[in-house]
């Protein structure tokens, strides 16, 4: 029986059992689905992930775990099912779509309270400031380079002064 570990005989044909191994089935095959979802969002990610891109992982594989419960849902033709006995149960992919809705939820708003996105834009304000300084650090050491070429050349300390000019305008303009 699909999604069971039991033959017919040692328990594979009670009916608890046989609902049990297909709302198994069913999550063995979204999860296998979420995962080349997490695949083509983890491509999307930088190599380099600290916990604020952790939790956005976890918050993808959510977010990506609904969009295939909810494709399931496409599929019913009715929301419950009649058992052989008699009884009507609700079909386990609604249950596990609901789930899905509820940790999707909890992430979004554990997001929102731990405040993700504004530590993640001083996290990148801070690294673009480190960038700039040491941008700024290489420009120097090349403007003294070139200032000490440039002073031994005949009129070069008039060539010096626009060279000097030119690098604090483009400094200005484009460093932090």
């Amino acid at each position: 029986m699909t999604g069971l570990n039991v033959c017919h005989t040692h328990g594979g044909a009670n009916p608890i059992a046989k609902e049990a191994g297909l709302r198994r089935a069913a999550e063995a095959k979204a999860e296998a689905k979420a995962m080349k979802l997490v695949e083509r969002y983890e491509a999307k990610l930088d190599p380099n992930i600290d916990f604020i891109e952790q939790y956005r992982k976890v918050l993808l594989t959510s977010l990506a775990w609904v969009d295939i419960c909810q494709q399931q849902l496409e599929d019913l033709t009715s929301v419950d099912f009649t058992t052989k006995e008699g009884d009507r149960k609700l079909d386990a992919r609604i249950a596990l779509w609901e789930r899905a809705l509820d940790r999707a939820e909890k992430f979004l708003t554990n997001a929102q309270h731990l405040n993700l996105d504004e530590r993640s834009l001083r996290i990148k304000e801070a690294q673009n400031n480190e960038l700039a300084t040491l941008w700024r650090a290489w420009a120097t050491d090349l403007l003294d380079e070139i200032s000490d070429r440039i002073s031994d050349l005949p009129g070069g300390t008039a060539a010096l002064a626009d060279l000097t000019d030119i690098a604090t305008r483009l400094g200005k303009k484009h460093l932090p």
